[in-house]
């Protein structure tokens, strides 16, 4: 198939339906010049806005109610209170937030139930975001005089019941320091002369009567033992033998008696019955001598057996008991007063005069500085309650100001409306 070209110029062009060739827009700049000489022909309009407009805004001046602003920072109390390490932490007397949302509360600050024709009110309140130890409360009213007059009833509020929570703080503080007192004056006016009489009793009298015990019983008591058994061995049983064998002689002679008699009886009883019963009477009574003589011999010999094996042992007991354990008791009493006793209620008296009395006394102290700026500081008002000689509604300057640019935008806009309306169709660019 052959094809053929066909010449450029007789080629068709297909126009879609709704094209619209390109041309160029018409020039849309702003002509400054012609704006201010159409601003300046029409000036009448212009300044009849402005005009109106300032008559709005004085009019709206006159007859809104001013409103002035009465505003107060208050500083919340707050207690400096020292840690372990001796940083201090503060502890307010209350909390910001909950002031601003019971003030809030109270006082309505959002305006729902708000009176109408109300003198005064709680505008608002505001909190600082990083610190909660300020509180900042401001009201509006009629004149300066009925704001200032609203804001302080929150104040005394918030003031009388910090001051309660204050004056609590300075009770509780003074009640410590009372306590702290009795305990130094207990120390100074008991627990000391207690101490020191105590501890001159021991160094003078109990320590001394240790030592003369001590003496007592190694130069009498000692010895009287010793004098006691030496006593008993050279004369006491001496005395008792000596004694023995003068029972024994006369027990020899009544028996020799007693014989005697006998063979008397025995030649006379034939020849003088009467004088041989006389004989026996004489001899029954020899022999009731010798038997109670012979009944004092074994008295003499248990009372020297009771010596010598009772007595003697028992107060030689009784010596090594004083030796061994009376004596070094003793001692180790003297020893135990001199060293550990007397040394410790010394002790005790330096450390409550060096020592308790001292941090006692620092702790009041402490306590009592606590009580003081800047530890205790009780709510108050930062510099004064502020108020301002103009309203804060309205703004006069700010209406004027406000209607002033108004009017003149108003007047340009109707300005050029003016003008766009006006214009004839043969005006219109091609």
């Amino acid at each position: 198939m052959d094809y053929k070209k066909k010449p450029a110029h007789s080629e068709s062009v297909n126009i879609p339906n709704g094209y619209i060739p390109f041309s160029h827009l018409e020039d849309d700049t702003v002509d400054l010049g012609k704006l201010i000489r159409t601003l300046l022909k029409r000036k009448g309009i212009l300044f009849s806005t402005i005009i109106a407009a300032l008559l709005s805004s004085f009019a709206y001046i006159y007859f809104t109610k001013p409103v002035y602003e009465a505003k107060v920072t208050l500083e919340i109390g707050k207690e400096l209170i020292p840690l372990k390490d001796g940083s201090l932490v503060t502890k307010y007397f209350d909390s910001a937030k909950r002031l601003k949302q019971s003030i809030d509360i109270k006082y309505d600050t959002k305006g729902k139930y708000r009176e109408k024709g109300a003198t005064a009110y709680i505008k608002r309140v505001e909190t600082p975001k990083k610190s909660d130890g300020f509180i900042t409360i401001v009201a509006y009213g009629n004149d300066n005089g009925s704001a200032v007059s609203l804001l302080e009833e929150p104040i005394k509020e918030i003031m009388a019941d910090h001051m309660t929570y204050y004056n609590s703080l300075k009770e509780k503080k003074n009640d410590t320091i009372h306590q702290l007192q009795k305990q130094i004056d207990y120390n100074l006016n008991t627990v000391l002369p207690q101490l020191k009489t105590s501890l001159q009793l021991l160094q003078t009298i109990e320590l001394d009567k240790i030592k003369k015990r001590l003496d007592l019983i190694r130069s009498i008591d000692l010895k009287k033992i010793d004098k006691k058994i030496e006593w008993i061995k050279t004369e006491k049983i001496p005395a008792i033998k000596k004694k023995i064998l003068e029972t024994e002689t006369e027990i020899g002679k009544k028996e020799k008696s007693i014989s005697t008699m006998q063979e008397q009886i025995s030649k006379i009883a034939h020849s003088d019955p009467a004088l041989a019963a006389m004989s026996a009477m004489q001899v029954a009574t020899l022999q009731n001598d010798v038997s109670r003589l012979r009944m004092r011999l074994i008295d003499f010999r248990s009372e020297i057996k009771k010596l010598e094996e009772e007595t003697i042992p028992d107060l030689k007991k009784e010596k090594t008991r004083i030796l061994e354990t009376k004596i070094p008791n003793l001692e180790a009493e003297k020893v135990r007063l001199e060293k550990e006793t007397i040394p410790a209620k010394a002790s005790a008296i330096k450390k409550i005069e060096s020592i308790t009395i001292p941090q006692l006394e620092s702790t009041i102290k402490q306590i009592r500085t606590s009580m003081e700026e800047p530890y205790l500081v009780m709510t108050k008002i930062l510099g004064k309650i502020y108020t301002q000689e103009e309203p804060v509604k309205p703004k006069k300057k700010l209406v004027i100001a406000g209607a002033l640019i108004a009017g003149t935008v108003l007047g340009v806009i109707l300005i050029l409306l003016i003008e766009f309306i006006g214009k004839k169709p043969e005006d219109e660019p091609l």
